[in-house]
């Protein structure tokens, strides 16, 4: 499914209604034009309580009143639904980034027959990344294909960041990566690699912290979780978006 469908498709589940950029009020137009000039949402939604409109840029959620007066950063529930908004939304946005995300610029440990997929935010020098990664067999096996996106968390030209390059720019990633996550050095590269564009990509899905899992529908899994527990919560997360029809 393509990102534009699987988004206009998760928007339907919603009763608010989502808005052309044109169609936005005026005060809003004004207010975003003058705050973040030149930057366009991904999307705008008159939300159930009056006057108030949900704008996202990519994961990210805020909220102005219609006269542009006032912004609110937090947290809608809707008690009668039992609906967290927010969260909601933020799913879609986290959704549409993960999707994005182009296959030939991750790492990945694929079984045979995947019955789910996973994406790692990792730091080569992580110990839990580590340890996260001793499991792979096991994860596979019980039927997770992992794709790993680069997440250095000392940042653009630290050690833990050439790591990283020399993993993504090695003719093997999969061996380099087994090679580094076991502490073993390998060949210093350079070539155009993805790892700069992940690490800023992590920020954008808010992660703070390696290893972070993302499941299929967005949801986000901070640090290391055994094999066993992680694909149990999978399928979990599954069992209840097939119920919710998503």
């Amino acid at each position: 499914m393509s990102l534009r469908l699987s988004i206009a498709v998760f928007f339907a589940f919603f009763s608010a209604v989502a808005l052309a950029a044109d169609a936005l009020p005026e005060g809003i137009a004004a207010r975003l034009a003058a705050v973040m000039p030149g930057e366009s949402p991904d999307s705008v939604r008159e939300m159930p309580v009056a006057g108030l409109y949900e704008i996202r840029f990519g994961a990210a959620i805020i909220y102005i009143s219609a006269d542009g007066r006032y912004l609110i950063q937090g947290r809608i529930m809707d008690f009668e639904t039992n609906r967290n908004l927010t969260e909601e939304a933020q799913l879609v946005g986290r959704r549409a980034i993960l999707d994005g995300l182009k296959e030939s610029d991750l790492v990945v440990y694929s079984p045979k027959d995947p019955k789910h997929t996973i994406t790692v935010f990792t730091d080569i020098d992580c110990g839990y990344c580590r340890k996260f990664h001793q499991e792979m067999a096991d994860l596979n096996r019980l039927g997770i294909r992992v794709r790993y996106a680069a997440y250095p968390r000392a940042g653009e030209g630290s050690e833990s960041w050439q790591k990283a390059v020399n993993v993504w720019c090695a003719k093997e990633r999969n061996a380099a990566m087994d090679e580094s996550k076991a502490g073993r050095n390998i060949e210093k590269k350079a070539c155009d690699n993805p790892v700069t564009a992940q690490l800023e990509l992590g920020g954008q899905l808010g992660v703070s912290g390696t290893p972070t899992i993302f499941l299929e529908g967005g949801e986000s899994i901070p640090g290391y979780r055994p094999a066993a527990d992680l694909a149990a919560i999978v399928a979990q997360a599954a069992e209840a978006r097939n119920a919710q029809g998503q």
